[in-house]
């Protein structure tokens, strides 16, 4: 299993996450889905923060994750 965003290999005993996007599963690594939350966490509050984690997690992408890329542009980033 690869992370959807930035591709990175799941290791034995290591975690991700599942998230459901309509009719597929995207499959996050610990490092993108914290970077996921923290821009869920910061939406209002501090637009500075959210957009330095956004360049970050968007430097975290690959080139094959548009399947990801579609979920957090209507899920996540909407709100812009």
């Amino acid at each position: 299993m690869r992370c959807d965003c930035c591709g990175k290999r799941k290791c034995w005993l290591e975690s991700f996450e599942d998230i459901n996007a309509g009719n597929k599963v995207l499959h996050l690594c610990v490092k993108c889905s914290t970077l996921v939350y923290k821009i869920r966490d910061v939406e209002k509050s501090n637009q500075d923060l959210k957009k330095s984690l956004i360049a970050e997690l968007e430097s975290r992408m690959s080139e094959n994750s548009s399947d990801f890329k579609k979920w957090l542009d209507d899920k996540v980033l909407k709100v812009q």
